[in-house]
């Protein structure tokens, strides 16, 4: 069905009819897991000492680590901590820092150019709070280009204001920005979740607050010798918290935090343009049957005749163009420039005014979005309609709006689904319906139906907004509900109890059990018997093979748990036999008296809270800097078994599985990255590699081979994070060959990637 919503414009006042747009889910965490998913996130670390950027470039008092990082219940947090001992770090000559908390990025796991950006986000009150989502395309900061989707500064009262803003410059020369805020009518942005978002497009980027524009830019708001950074390079996303150079005070509240539902990404289906429709009254024109009334603006170049209007009858003229995203400016005219020409006073409410060079504009202004939209219909020289008093349904989300009318009637009507469980019903039936008021009780009027055979029935009946009641009956009234008056979503009429209803939007009622105002209790005897079926795999993850999917499904029939099934399963594993690292084979005796490891309460949840339907889950290899407590070893053979339980990890619990097996290959379990045919520190075919010094503090080390012909050699320098600090591409090396490494390497640990014909060879290389 098409949805539409209302626009209010910035400081202009227009309103326009907005429909769905063809926006694809290009990349997303629902943040469903237990820890941080390493495949997309990294975490930046310390004070910015390491990036150049001391304070992060901002002489901020916070220390970025991990620990203050967590997910549960699908949500992330980032914590903010007072450190009263401080953290010492190392780069900046051991310099305590007495906050910490954490920032992640997505940079080198998931990059982009252009597209709707949002992510629903509870912030937090308090002096010296700084919580931000925002981009960066790296290069020089921020001249190359910064956009924050959302930053919000913390003080004594409440957080009601957020901003957004775009950053540019021209490297070395320092930045400058434009940038936009809106506050909230109530309260503080840290009393509840909302969806902070960018739509953002070739030459235009506009901000939004749970669906309400409230800034854009363009190239046109900056100075003219800047280039526009917004068209290019691939962009990363960052969410953190920071402490203000500022800092807290003594009601500042610690530890305190920013909890984030989601992140989201989503890009046009290619080719999609969207679609504006001008409307413009001419009823109070004089204009002879031949006079054409044309649109013209700055998207055509103000050219006079190049688009002409439809005359749609009744005075009415109609034009619908595809234009890209960004604010426009136009008049309606007659016979090109050679006939009417609106002209308007300056400051007009619909208008935008510009004064340039003695000289006064008053032009038409509308914000184009990425969603096709209808302007409103307006007189010809006027800013409302030829008839203000028209009348009709206001609400852009009824079923019945009037896009014309002015003065809201209560016509409105909305689409209503009523559902009703039938899984406590115990005579048989044929096909249940829904009778009320609204229908005059007819019987077979409203019948209902289960296309999914989940024993629940829906049906959806267009009403009027206002009062009614109503009940559930089977076959033309052959049974029918029967309430005793007493429950609270009843009421009494005379001799008859029914169920009520107040319409005042699109709504659905239900699903309800029969003759009961809650939902059915669920069925739980799926979980009588335990998982069957259980299988592994070990498929990459955006590329990455860090984990073993262990699968399983429930026992009759033999499918995976539905929706309506709400299970949560727990899995427990335990080390079984040591592996051969290059063979794979068992090695040595069985182990004796394993620890058993778990991972309990593993389930999946819709955006609403709904349950999701499960029969898989991850565990994850172990890595260094994270909780391994429920993570797997590198070369052993694991024995694992699952068991599910109803109403989401509360009702009847099934008993264990059956006992599987999976095995885990030689990953490093520095990184948690399994690379095939690598083998760390080890032979791959016949070469051996070797450096020397390690560790190093020069920046020129030797690399040694023994292959008795020479080789081809791609070196890469990488660090834990997965970034990549070098390559070097060498030809012809026989033996040996010193390379040159990077001044700008700082001490840390990184990974000495190797490729040949041969195949990847990785080793750790200590800078010191």
């Amino acid at each position: 069905m098409r949805t539409i919503q209302f626009l209010i414009l910035f400081f202009i006042g227009a309103s326009l009819s907005s429909f769905g747009q063809d926006w694809q889910l290009l990349w997303s965490d629902e943040f469903d897991g237990n820890a941080l998913d390493t495949s997309k996130w990294s975490h930046s670390r310390g004070n910015g000492y390491v990036e150049g950027l001391y304070g992060w470039g901002n002489s901020e008092l916070q220390y970025y680590q991990e620990q203050n990082t967590s997910l549960s219940n699908g949500v992330l947090k980032i914590e903010a901590r007072e450190e009263p001992q401080g953290i010492a770090d190392e780069y900046s000559n051991f310099e305590p820092y007495y906050y910490s908390s954490s920032k992640i990025i997505t940079r080198d796991k998931f990059e982009f150019l252009h597209g709707k950006v949002e992510a629903r986000i509870k912030t937090v009150d308090g002096q010296g709070m700084w919580p931000a989502f925002w981009m960066l395309a790296g290069g020089c900061w921020p001249e190359t280009g910064e956009i924050d989707i959302m930053e919000q500064w913390g003080n004594d009262g409440n957080s009601n204001v957020t901003t957004g803003a775009a950053h540019m410059g021209n490297c070395g020369e320092g930045s400058t920005y434009q940038a936009g805020n809106t506050a909230i009518a109530s309260g503080s942005y840290a009393d509840d979740f909302h969806v902070y978002s960018v739509e953002w497009f070739t030459d235009y980027i506009a901000w939004y607050v749970d669906g309400v524009l409230f800034h854009s830019v363009t190239p046109s708001d900056y100075p003219a010798h800047l280039n526009w950074p917004f068209n290019t390079n691939d962009w990363y996303l960052i969410l953190n918290l920071a402490i203000t150079s500022s800092g807290p005070n003594a009601n500042t509240t610690f530890p305190n935090d920013i909890q984030v539902d989601y992140v989201r990404v989503y890009q046009l289906d290619p080719g999609y343009v969207p679609e504006t429709t001008f409307r413009v009254d001419m009823s109070n024109e004089s204009i002879a049957p031949t006079d054409i009334v044309y649109v013209n603006g700055t998207f055509n170049g103000w050219c006079g005749d190049c688009n002409p209007m439809t005359d749609m009858g009744n005075g009415i003229w109609e034009l619908t163009l595809a234009l890209p995203p960004r604010p426009i400016e136009y008049k309606f005219t007659t016979n090109g420039w050679n006939g009417l020409i609106e002209d308007f006073p300056p400051e007009t409410s619909c208008c935008l005014t510009t004064y340039a060079d003695g000289t006064v504009y008053v032009n038409r202004f509308a914000q184009v979005t990425a969603e096709d939209q209808i302007l409103d219909l307006v007189c010809f020289n006027s800013c409302e309609t030829c008839f203000a008093d028209q009348q009709g349904c206001t609400d852009a989300s009824a079923v019945n709006y009037n896009p014309d009318a002015q003065v809201d009637d209560g016509s409105c009507e909305y689409l209503v689904q009523f559902q009703v469980d039938m899984t406590g019903y115990n005579s048989p039936y044929t096909t249940p319906e829904v009778n009320g008021t609204f229908n005059d009780w007819c019987g077979v009027c409203d019948q209902m139906s289960d296309v999914d055979g989940d024993d629940i029935w829906e049906q959806s009946i267009i009403l009027p907004q206002g009062f009614y009641e109503f009940k559930f009956a089977v076959d033309n009234w052959t049974d029918q509900e029967n309430f005793n008056g007493t429950e609270e979503c009843v009421m009494t009429t005379g001799s008859f109890v029914n169920r009520t209803l107040t319409v005042n939007g699109n709504m659905t009622y239900g699903p309800v059990c029969w003759e009961s105002c809650e939902a059915c209790p669920s069925n739980c005897s799926v979980f009588d018997t335990a998982p069957v079926d259980l299988t592994k795999s070990f498929d990459p993850v955006n590329g990455v093979q860090d984990r073993v999917q262990v699968k399983w499904y429930k026992d009759s029939p033999q499918i995976k748990y539905s929706d309506e099934d709400a299970a949560a399963c727990d899995i427990k594993f335990w080390p079984k036999r040591n592996l051969d690292p290059v063979t794979g084979n068992p090695i040595g005796a069985a182990i004796q008296d394993p620890d058993t490891l778990y991972i309990l309460d593993a389930k999946k949840n819709y955006t609403d809270g709904s349950a999701r339907s499960i029969f898989k889950w991850p565990i994850k290899f172990r890595a260094d800097g994270v909780n391994n407590s429920r993570r797997a070893e590198p070369n052993i053979r694991y024995e694992w078994q699952v068991r599910c339980a109803c109403e989401q990890g509360l009702g009847q619990e099934s008993p264990w599985s059956a006992v599987k097996i999976f095995n885990t290959p030689d990953f490093d379990p520095m990184t948690g990255v399994f690379t095939p045919s690598s083998k760390s520190n080890r032979t791959i075919g016949q070469v051996q590699y070797g450096i020397f010094p390690n560790p190093t503090s020069d920046h020129t080390i030797r690399l040694t081979h023994n292959a008795q012909h020479a080789m081809d050699l791609q070196v890469r320098i990488v660090d834990l994070t997965g970034r990549v600090h070098q390559v070097l591409s060498l030809t012809g090396v026989k033996g040996s060959t010193d390379l040159q490494l990077e001044t700008g390497l700082v001490p840390s640990l990184y990974l000495l990637e190797i490729e040949s014909a041969e195949g990847l060879h990785v080793m750790r290389l200590l800078v010191e």
